[in-house]
């Protein structure tokens, strides 16, 4: 690469005034643009030179004109190392004439960013005895590695944090409702931040401070958002130097790691970018380039225009960032080299220290502030409870006893008659290859846990204080809550033992698939769970097999693509739900199972306590709208799906429409699809038992064994089936069978899953029987065309017209609108959409039958 090839590249990269009027300052060139960024009130001194240093001497410096000052930093690091950086932040790089550089060459003295290293110099520092400075040719023995200027970090954090109250404060004008205690907790938070500063980055290393690159990770917070122009330029820039081999790179590092690594941003962000450029194909390969003045500072006009064209807190984060990462490349490109020059970087390590430090505080400090927000929240909605028939209900592992609850109201038998004939109760094993999410996530999750249903007498048990409160109550002493699942489904732990609130488990499979396609349909919904039926039977009922319904959660997920600090408000309200056991028609989710109509719920954070049981949540997450769609189940009967959305939504038919078809369109036991079991030792306790259902129609070692037996006895000829079609089926069913079993189980259609249903049922009962296998193969395949017969003609007489469906007039409840003096007499929420009921044995329209009806299994079998 020539001084006319860099020339070209800087006239094409060059951005005109006018594309900058957004109020950030542009130049046009990169020296002018640094001596603007970076300014010191104190002079710049040599290291070398400085023999002494007053630790009372304050350093200001700026980025992206926000004044910073290096006093700031004392909770960051020593007052030693403090200055000691200060110093070294002044240094002007040999190579690019800018400061903030990285290495200095000892002895002579010369300043240098990593970046800025002629390849030349890494590549010949074995080839000879002695060792010259590339930019004075003077004889050097060591190389000192720059320690991490941790003041960035703590500028970043102050700025994003006023930010933070800012806004809150703004909020809580525009309603004046919220409770206090939940304002000043969101302007305390300090998980807010995250999304900004990359203090839980560094923790995350694959394989600690020598790793050369990062692994993508959930918890991990990523730049997301449009290209602009100067990004482009800068990254299309680093592209051609790595592909040149003129950058200080350690051999073999992908293309898409090194720009991951310094935009901050994720691989699929790049991928959409260059789409066919194939980042991740290209490996670097170091070529042995001189000094280049031109190309350097050119490199840093670019870097310092697109670090100009961010906010202030993310221009910190970056430029932290890129020093952080150059740093670790040269240490690994140096550790590759067998030389006798010596690397410095005690300093550096302790700077890594540091850094390790403020993440382990930052991370107990978020730990405690979500805790106490999880507790705020949980006493504002126990005081809206009379007792325990107000079905809010919570559940708590106690070792103190607790008083007894009122007896909670029957449902009709008939109501229960899926449930109890499909959920028997006692505990399954342990090594039960399914097993469903506790009732509260205060239990863990590979224990049987023994849980207590609490009323409003022992409501405060429940919530254990953080620490030593003074306003803690008493009788608190004998409550513990282990807060160590809500850490894991915050993030804040690697514990699997939490696995339904962390990775994939916490988002279901269904309930996944339903929020892509919410996302494909532009719907302004960010999170949703459902909730299925649950049996609590109490030791006084025993006797009389008395059951009693709860609604309890059963999975939740988010909206893909959300930013981190939404996703985790909205995690903590997955949390947070899970709390909850709803009885008969209380709640939302109780309304909408009771009736099986949809409901529309806005402005859900002023709704009075007896209506919506979680409105200490909704404030705590900052949710407004809430709608609950009921979806027939096989084997549930009606579950909830429940949308919450953020903003206020509008009450709209095209919307609802949308989610009844998304809810439909998505088999709701692909996936974890739960019931469970509840019984109890006394009345106060309860046994919880999980119940497993099959992720799909046959195991994988099922489904080989039949085919298998297909396979082997598919006939030659239909000579057999002629003679005695009575024993024998033909070669077209055989077949039809084997390819419909080889086809991937989500692509069944609900009819077929139930038909494959009833023939694993028949066929594991003839293995029972010990029938031979041609006879198991010619049985299976004649009841597999009889049943594809019955399904046929059963679905055809229960469709009718989509244009048949009885919507109903919009009646949607908005509770700003309801004066708080009607609370009393408020009667439950009116829903506006009908949903046949899965239970009720009527007919369904084709294009809202969620699931096929589990009773046209027992006529097809009575009927064969």
């Amino acid at each position: 690469m020539n001084e006319q090839a860099y020339a070209r590249t800087a006239s094409n990269s060059t951005i005109s005034s006018s594309n900058h009027s957004n109020g950030q300052t542009d130049t046009s060139t990169g020296a002018a643009l640094l001596e603007n960024t970076i300014t010191s009130s104190s002079s710049a001194e040599n290291m070398n030179s400085t023999t002494s240093t007053n630790n009372n001497t304050t350093t200001s410096y700026s980025y992206n004109n926000v004044s910073v000052n290096s006093s700031t930093a004392s909770s960051v690091s020593t007052s030693a190392s403090k200055d000691k950086t200060a110093q070294l932040i002044n240094h002007i790089c040999k190579g690019c004439q800018a400061k903030d550089c990285d290495l200095d060459l000892r002895p002579c003295g010369c300043s240098t960013h990593v970046r800025c290293l002629p390849t030349s110099f890494l590549t010949n520092i074995g080839k000879a005895s002695t060792t010259a400075c590339p930019f004075c040719n003077r004889e050097i023995s060591s190389v000192y590695l720059y320690p991490l200027h941790l003041a960035y970090l703590q500028e970043a954090s102050t700025l994003n944090a006023e930010k933070q109250r800012a806004d809150t404060s703004s909020s809580a004008n525009k309603n004046k409702n919220k409770k206090r205690a939940m304002e000043e907790m969101d302007a305390q938070d300090p998980a807010s931040t995250a999304s900004a500063l990359p203090y839980l980055i560094w923790t995350q290393m694959q394989n600690g401070p020598n790793s050369v690159s990062f692994v993508e990770s959930d918890k991990l917070h990523f730049r997301t958002g449009r290209w602009n122009d100067c990004e482009t330029n800068y990254a299309n820039f680093l592209i051609e130097l790595f592909e040149n081999g003129a950058l200080p790179l350690p051999n073999g590092i992908k293309c898409n790691e090194f720009l991951r690594d310094l935009l901050m941003c994720r691989s699929s962000r790049l991928t959409k970018k260059y789409k066919n450029a194939k980042l991740s194909t290209r490996l670097f390969t170091a070529n042995d380039y001189p000094l280049d003045m031109i190309r350097n500072k050119h490199l840093v006009h670019i870097q310092e225009l697109f670090l100009a064209k961010t906010s202030a807190v993310t221009g910190l984060i970056l430029r932290f960032n890129m020093s952080l990462m150059w740093r670790r490349y040269f240490n690994e490109v140096f550790n590759n080299i067998n030389s006798k020059l010596q690397v410095v970087s005690q300093d550096w390590y302790e700077s890594v220290d540091e850094l390790e430090t403020i993440s382990a505080e930052y991370e107990q400090k978020v730990r405690q502030v979500r805790r106490r927000k999880m507790e705020t929240a949980l006493k504002c909605d126990s005081k809206g409870f009379a007792n325990h028939d107000e079905a809010g209900i919570f559940l708590k592992v106690s070792q103190a006893p607790s008083r007894p609850p009122t007896a909670p109201i029957p449902l009709a038998p008939q109501s229960l008659e899926t449930v109890a004939n499909r959920v028997p109760s006692g505990v399954v094993s342990e090594t039960s290859e399914f097993d469903i999410p506790p009732l509260s996530p205060m239990v863990p999750y590979h224990e049987q846990a023994q849980m207590q249903i609490q009323g409003k007498d022992g409501i405060f048990d429940f919530i254990s204080p953080l620490t030593n409160d003074k306003h803690a109550e008493d009788d608190n002493e004998g409550a513990q809550i282990d807060w160590d699942d809500l850490d894991i489904a915050l993030g804040l732990d690697d514990t699997d033992n939490y696995s339904h609130s962390s990775g994939e488990s916490f988002n279901t499979y269904y309930l996944t698939h339903v929020m892509a396609l919410v996302k494909q349909h532009g719907l302004p919904f960010q999170y949703c769970d459902m909730w299925a039926p649950s049996q609590v039977i109490t030791e006084q009922r025993k006797n009389g097999a008395e059951h009693f319904l709860y609604l309890t959660h059963h999975g939740d997920a988010l909206l893909p693509g959300q930013p981190p600090s939404l996703q985790l408000q909205l995690k903590e309200f997955g949390v947070y739900s899970r709390n909850f056991l709803f009885k008969g028609s209380a709640g939302m989710p109780g309304r909408v199972f009771s009736s099986s109509e949809a409901s529309w719920e806005r402005n859900v954070q002023n709704a009075p306590e007896q209506h919506f049981k979680r409105v200490g949540g909704a404030r705590m997450s900052n949710i407004n709208t809430v709608i609950g769609v009921p979806v027939s189940h096989s084997k549930l009967g009606t579950v909830v799906v429940a949308f919450y959305s953020i903003q206020d939504v509008e009450e709209s038919h095209e919307i609802m429409e949308k989610l009844v078809h998304i809810c439909s369109s998505v088999g709701v036991e692909d996936d974890r699809s739960r019931s469970t079991s509840i019984s109890a030792e006394s009345m106060h306790s309860v046994n919880f038992a999980p119940k497993p259902f099959p992720t799909e129609v046959f195991s994988s070692n099922e489904i080989t064994q039949l085919i298998n037996i297909l396979s082997a006895h598919i006939p030659v000829d239909d000579s057999k089936a002629k003679e005695s079609p009575q024993f024998y089926a033909p070669i077209e069913s055989f077949v039809s069978l084997r390819l419909l079993l080889l086809k991937p189980y989500t692509s069944y259609s609900k009819s077929e899953r139930e038909l494959l249903q009833v023939l694993r049922q028949s066929w594991l009962g003839y293995v029972c029987q010990k029938f031979d296998g041609e006879d198991i193969a010619n049985r299976i395949v004649r009841e597999y065309v009889f049943l594809g017969k019955t399904y046929s003609s059963s679905t055809n007489k229960a469709s009718r017209p989509a244009s048949n469906v009885p919507w109903r007039d919009m009646a949607h409840v908005d509770y700003e609108h309801v004066s708080q003096s009607a609370y009393s007499s408020f009667d439950a929420p009116s829903h506006e959409y009908s949903i046949p009921n899965a239970q009720s044995g009527e007919s369904h329209d084709s294009s809202m039958n969620l699931l096929f009806d589990p009773k046209i299994e027992e006529s097809a079998l009575e009927e064969w």
